[in-house]
């Protein structure tokens, strides 16, 4: 049954940016001539819904593990059920902690005004999952760290597969699409390959598995990255701020204005992806990005939390949902190995596949007892 909602005011689209796009796009904003090849009646010509679309593409380096590891160690399923326990019922123990973590900012240049790589270290395997023999044996030990190009320079773009608000929008992301972007998130791969060859790393570094002492080139360190590369999970800029102006519900027209668009002609500059994880809120020099009331509403309730009574409370519904999620993951990891290969990328978007498929050596089984 349809049905229809009516604003007094404004509407506030904010459903990220891949669905924004599409809201605004199959409501008629957008590019007219795109709008149209679908059917879509033009409510306001804004060519740059869509466009511009960010992410930070990361390249995966994967090394066998010297050493007896505790995560695999603690996976194995007995263990895994009492450290589960010892979480939710004290809070204490292995599974209050995550194999991650650490991470660091470099330059691929010392003349760069600002770190251009992301290390984000993994302290655990990619392939992690509950065990227990001789039902199913232990997986490859292994860390890995992802190498993060903070500022890309490629773009994508968002648009519709078709009128119909049921189908999913096309996303061609266009990860690693310009020299530069793969120059510097080369010498980010190279930097870290050096890093982990040090001496001071020798008694936790069993080998490199992905992408393996045999690839040296740089064609070859290319391909290896273009199959395994992931994101960050961190897509922007689809949406610049659009100044839709209040018009009377009865007008026949919608007043839009895209302040993506320069006055000069020029390429749309549209917003830029932020350096890495966004810690807290943006600066308010920009008057449209002062704090609203949501937000200080927000800092006041989290300021509330200093009482002892909601803390504790706090933290024993943080606890239930983390031992919530814990099992939910389980069941999607074992669902997702099951269907690796079989289906689309995902947030692998540069190339089908997963980095298992290219790594072989993520596949063998560890030789003696767990």
């Amino acid at each position: 049954m349809a049905s229809a909602a009516h604003a007094e005011r404004e509407v506030i689209v904010s459903a990220g940016a891949i669905n924004s796009p599409q809201i605004l796009m199959l409501s008629g904003i957008g590019e007219p001539q795109a709008l149209a090849a679908h059917g879509i009646a033009v409510k306001a010509a804004l060519p740059s819904v869509g466009q511009n679309l960010q992410d930070h593409a990361a390249a995966l380096l994967i090394y066998g593990r010297a050493g007896k590891s505790p995560l695999v160690s603690n996976m194995r399923a007995d263990r895994l059920a009492l450290g589960v326990a010892e979480a939710f019922t004290r809070g204490t123990g292995f599974m209050t902690d995550l194999p991650g973590g650490i991470t660091g900012f470099v330059k691929t240049d010392p003349s760069k005004p600002m770190p251009d790589i992301q290390l984000l270290f993994i302290a655990g395997s990619l392939t992690a999952a509950p065990y227990l023999p001789p039902f199913r044996s232990a997986f490859p030990d292994s860390f890995a760290c992802r190498i993060v190009l903070l500022r890309p320079e490629s773009r994508g773009s968002i648009t519709l597969r078709s009128g119909d608000p049921m189908d999913h929008p096309r996303i061609y992301q266009g990860l690693l699409s310009t020299i530069a972007d793969w120059k510097t998130l080369r010498e980010g791969i190279v930097l870290f390959r050096e890093l982990a060859r040090r001496p001071d790393l020798k008694p936790f570094v069993a080998r490199e598995i992905g992408p393996g002492s045999e690839v040296a080139t740089d064609l070859q360190l290319e391909i290896y990255t273009r199959q395994t590369a992931v994101t960050a999970h961190h897509p922007a800029g689809t949406v610049e701020r659009l100044v839709l102006d209040p018009v009377p519900r009865r007008a026949a027209r919608l007043r839009a204005r895209d302040r993506a668009l320069p006055r000069d002609g020029s390429l749309p500059r549209g917003p830029r992806l932020s350096l890495a994880h966004q810690p807290g809120p943006a600066p308010a020099a920009d008057p449209d990005l002062q704090p609203s009331r949501l937000q200080r509403a927000a800092r006041e309730e989290a300021g509330s939390l200093q009482d002892p009574g909601l803390a504790r409370e706090w933290r024993d519904a943080t606890r239930w949902a983390f031992t919530e999620a814990l099992r939910a993951g389980f069941f999607v990891t074992e669902f997702a190995r099951t269907v690796a290969g079989k289906q689309g990328p995902g947030n692998y978007l540069l190339e089908k596949g997963s980095v298992a498929e290219h790594v072989p050596e993520l596949q063998r089984k560890p030789d003696g007892p767990s």
